[in-house]
Order: structure tokens, then sequence, then C-alpha cells
């Protein structure tokens, strides 16, 4: 098992001990971790679980709204879908201000701009997840991506 995996659960373990050169280690061995799958002397620190818990969903609700231009707190959650819907309202703002002014404004022209690259975005993010389920990476991979 990767030190990267075994990190995952030692970080939340009470058995944890943090030293200066090697960082976190086995407070019961004074040595990295060994274990394949699971430790036998795993003991679950639920305020280090709830800490990192909250970080992990901080982070992802995070790149959630960088992805789909903060649509995500109406609960569209895919980059590809916000895109449709900014350049969309853009579009349909533009022919607003053409029937009512008889002229665009800037406005219109950045919304479109900005639904634009949140569209790429979702459709980099859309091929890079597809791309990593065709390497056979593990869910936990696919989902905090």
């Amino acid at each position: 098992m990767e030190r990267q995996h075994q990190l995952k659960f030692c970080q939340i373990c009470k058995n944890r001990k943090f030293d200066l050169q090697r960082g976190v280690v086995c407070g019961l061995t004074d040595d990295y971790a060994t274990f394949d799958a699971d430790c036998e002397d795993y003991n679950v620190d639920h305020d280090a679980y709830e800490k990192q818990k909250e970080k992990d969903d901080a982070r992802r609700l995070a790149k959630e709204k960088e992805l789909t231009g903060g649509l995500n707190a109406i609960g569209i959650r895919n980059g590809i879908a916000a895109g449709i819907i900014i350049t969309s309202v853009g579009v349909l703002w533009l022919i607003i201000e053409i029937v009512v002014s008889g002229f665009p404004s800037w406005i219109s022209a950045i919304i479109s701009l900005f639904g634009i690259v949140t569209l790429v975005k979702g459709v980099k993010h859309y091929r890079s997840r597809e791309s990593l389920a065709t390497r056979g990476k593990n869910n936990d991979e696919l989902l905090d991506f």
C-alpha cells in the first residue's frame, strides 16, 4: 500500500505521532505505517476525523464552485450544464438589450464570455475524469478530482 493511502488512516488515528523530520508516524512503533489493507491498532480520533471531513467538504465545494461558476449554490454541479446556462443567459441578455435599447452593451458580452469559459472548464473536467476512469483509478480519486 502506498504511503499516501496509509496517511489517510494515520492522520485520523489516536495512535498517530508527528515527527519533525519524518512527518506523521505511528505512536506505537515510532515508525512509518507498515499495514497493507487495515491496521490492527487503528483507533479513530473522532475530532480529527470531523476536522478532516470538514476540510475535504470545503475543498470539494470550492472545486465545485470554480467548475460551475457558482451555480452549484442552486444545485447545478455539472460544469458543462453550468456553461450552457450562463452562455444562454448572456445571449438572452444580448437579445433583450438589442430589442429594448437598440444596441448591445458590454454586460452581455462579459456574461457570454464567462459562460464559454465555464463550458470549456466543464469539458476539460469531464475529459480528465473520463481519462482517470479508463486508467482504472479508484472511486475516491475520481470523487476527489
